[in-house]
């Protein structure tokens, strides 16, 4: 048997530009279909770790209240698989739905969660809401009683 050299061999040759742009329909079809699952499989990963980081302010919150006052808890944020530009805010002006609120903000992506089973407001000193920008900044929260009024206070430790 001998072997075949492409050079020699015009089928070959004269195949070769077809076989090529077979190849590169191919990948032309396939490629914006992967790329588009990927996208969305990100998507869903980032939105799952700030659900997750949500979940364990909302935690803490109802932590620090079953723990009376005085009970202080500081949660450290991971958030720096999200690009420059979120924001995590926990608390509001006391008396409002907002102080029953934390909320991550992104570009298009808003997610807010209210705090369950927590009769009272999480909000700071001045009585606004305190934001973490920047990731590796943390939360604390502290229960706090003034007069006959309980709540959360709550600033940020960057």
């Amino acid at each position: 048997m001998r072997v075949k050299h492409l050079s020699r061999d015009l089928r070959g040759i004269e195949g070769l530009p077809l076989k090529l742009m077979i190849v590169a329909l191919l990948v032309s079809l396939t490629l914006p279909v992967a790329l588009t699952s990927l996208q969305g499989f990100s998507e869903r990963l980032v939105s799952t770790a700030i659900e997750s980081e949500l979940d364990e302010l909302e935690g803490a919150a109802i932590s620090t209240f079953l723990g009376g006052p005085g009970s202080v808890r500081v949660v450290e944020m991971d958030i720096h698989m999200v690009s420059s530009g979120g924001s995590i805010e926990l608390g509001g002006p006391r008396g409002t739905l907002e102080s029953h609120s934390i909320r991550f903000c992104e570009g298009d992506l808003q997610i807010i969660r209210y705090v369950d089973g927590l009769p009272l407001d999480i909000s700071t000193r001045d009585g606004g809401s305190a934001m973490l920008w920047s990731p590796g900044g943390s939360f604390r929260m502290e229960c706090v009683s003034e007069g006959d009024e309980i709540w959360i206070m709550v600033e940020v430790i960057e």
